[in-house]
């Protein structure tokens, strides 16, 4: 008597741990790697280091100013606020101003990269490491037994349902 195995787990739960695995990643892990380290001052720190002309490169922005020191080893950032000699303070002390151009990813584009195209790669793998094992132990084409379907070996018919 032949002992009948139970079917292997659909491929499905292991799509969905993948799934889940991926969206955690990229809500979580990404935006933490993609921050650089950045050391938050007062407004005070900010005026200090333009007197003594320790500003190297400074980007306002309308909620916040970021800048580094002369050296440019360390990013600082500070609140903005309503200063009208500002930029010409910043002239003299010597910064480099800099304002990032940003272009905007479309949100599809996006969707695309970081969900859809992560996701068929990983369809793909599991697609290739499954025809891998099934052939690997013999099991080309039985996936048709497990669904109760008759096949004959040799001169005996056999039928799945039937345990005996």
């Amino acid at each position: 008597m032949k002992e009948v195995k139970s079917p292997r787990k659909p491929l499905i739960y292991y799509y969905g741990i993948v799934l889940l695995i991926l969206l955690l990643f990229n809500l979580i892990v990404s935006p933490l790697l993609a921050q650089r380290q950045v050391k938050e001052v007062d407004y005070g720190t900010f005026m200090r280091m333009i007197e003594d002309g320790d500003i190297g490169e400074v980007e306002v922005n309308d909620a916040q100013i970021l800048f580094t020191d002369k050296a440019k080893t360390t990013v600082y950032k500070t609140g903005a606020m309503d200063d009208p000699t500002l930029t010409e303070r910043l002239y003299t002390s010597g910064a480099i101003f800099a304002k990032d151009i940003e272009e905007t990813m479309s949100p599809l584009l996006s969707f695309l990269l970081t969900f859809i195209l992560p996701m068929v790669i990983f369809i793909g793998i599991g697609q290739y490491m499954r025809k891998k094992n099934d052939g690997a132990d013999g099991r080309e084409k039985l996936d048709g037994l497990w669904h109760g379907e008759r096949q004959c070996q040799g001169l005996r018919t056999v039928d799945r349902r039937d345990p005996f």
